[in-house]
């Protein structure tokens, strides 16, 4: 197959599966095309692609704002032409919406989604983070009421964000992607073997807060600031910004914070002067620094 898989990760955790899972198909022999959304935000031929693969973490139990547009972007197949996708996310707890969205987007653009998979990772929103914090030092009560109360792990990770992906994390995503492959070689697409998105989104009503949230008034429910005298004016929050919110035009100020901003937070979390603050959220007290070295070492790309 040639496959086309686009990613927007903000801080590395979808970077980190989205490359895995390429190097997996690489290996069973498929063609694998990859796509920086933030470098590269551009929708391109997808003509001679047999299989599309959309990667972005959760955020607001939905897709990322920068993956929604660019699915709405993409062309629509020709008339009568009906292609696979498969949709790929991480998630500190609950997708919500997240997969059922990119569904119905896809759809009338010609895209039938045969499956999709998530993986938990901790959680990279500052925002969540800087108010749980002083709960990170008793992760032995998460562990204690995770094992004690199986039904309550939704909301464990939401007062324990920390959560870190292990081995059956990673052979679930395997034996998600072994399963997508055979199916695709033995069944049609158009038949029943493939079952509806609604079983992606195990909590009714984290799909309802995906489903209601006001996706554009991000601007004022964020409101990022930088402090000029903290700021080196190195500029890595505005290379990294998915929507070109920040600008620089001085490089003896610091950037300056336009409109359109749709909270991923990649610049408050990526800044080395802890320069960036938000609406309770001040400066480096939430910060999430990547994909612990566990992660990567799980998920590094099969050689």
């Amino acid at each position: 197959m040639h496959i086309s898989l686009f990613i927007h990760s903000t801080t590395g955790n979808t970077e980190t599966v989205a490359r895995y899972t390429a190097g997996w198909l690489k290996n069973r022999g498929h063609t694998v095309i990859t796509q920086d959304l933030v470098k590269n935000p551009s929708c391109p031929d997808l003509r001679t692609t047999d299989l599309l693969i959309p990667a972005s973490p959760t955020m607001y139990f939905r897709p990322t704002l920068v993956m929604e547009r660019f699915v709405a972007a993409l062309p629509v197949l020709p008339k009568g032409e009906i292609k696979p996708a498969f949709l790929l996310g991480t998630c500190a707890g609950e997708p919500g919406d997240h997969f059922s969205a990119l569904a119905r987007m896809l759809e009338p653009k010609g895209w039938k989604t045969v499956g999709a998979h998530w993986v938990p990772c901790a959680s990279n929103y500052p925002t969540h983070l800087a108010a749980v914090r002083f709960l990170q030092n008793a992760s032995w009560l998460r562990s204690y009421l995770e094992n004690k109360f199986k039904p309550l792990q939704p909301l464990l990770w939401t007062l324990w964000p920390n959560v870190d992906p292990d081995e059956g994390d990673r052979e679930e995503l395997d034996s998600a992607l072994r399963g997508l492959c055979h199916n695709l070689m033995f069944h049609s697409i158009l038949d029943d073997h493939f079952r509806p998105m609604e079983r992606y989104a195990r909590s009714r009503v984290c799909s309802f807060l995906g489903k209601t949230m006001p996706m554009d008034c991000f601007d004022k429910m964020v409101g990022i600031k930088i402090d000029e005298d903290r700021c080196d004016k190195c500029n890595i929050c505005v290379e990294n910004c998915p929507t070109g919110t920040l600008s620089s035009e001085n490089p003896h100020l610091a950037p300056r914070v336009g409109s359109g901003c749709t909270g991923c937070f990649a610049c408050y979390n990526l800044c080395p002067k802890h320069a960036i603050s938000a609406v309770a959220t001040p400066q480096g007290k939430g910060v999430y620094k990547g994909p612990s070295e566990n992660m990567r070492k799980l998920f590094a790309p099969p050689s």
